[in-house]
C-alpha cells in the first residue's frame, strides 16, 4: 500500500474519519469506512480522502491538505479548488 507522509492511506483515512466523527467534510452527512483492503467499495456514502488543493495543481500529500468526504462530494469536486470562504463555511 502506498505511504502518505509516514502513514498508509488506510491509516490516514481512519485518522480523518475519527477526527471528523464520520461526517463528510463538505456535506456533513454520515459516511462509512470501506471494508479494510477493499478497493472496489464505490458506494455514494463511502468515506474517501480528498485533497483540498489537488495534486494536479501543486497540492501535497500532507495531512493538512487532506479531508475526508463522501464519494459523492469527492466526485462532484473533482480537481477543482474551492474558495477559502466556502471551506470555512463547511467546517
Amino acid at each position: 500500500m502506498r505511504k502518505l507522509k509516514g502513514a498508509t492511506i488506510e491509516e490516514s483515512r481512519i485518522l480523518l474519519y475519527k477526527r471528523q466523527k464520520g461526517l463528510c467534510w463538505y456535506c456533513r452527512q454520515p459516511c462509512r469506512l470501506p471494508l479494510e483492503g477493499s478497493v472496489a467499495d464505490h458506494g455514494r456514502d463511502t468515506f474517501t480522502l480528498d485533497y483540498i488543493l489537488p495534486l494536479s495543481q501543486g497540492g501535497t500529500s500532507k495531512m493538512g491538505n487532506l479531508v475526508g468526504c463522501c464519494r459523492r462530494c469527492n466526485v462532484a469536486k473533482g480537481a477543482k479548488v474551492l474558495p477559502p470562504a466556502l471551506l470555512n463555511l463547511v467546517r
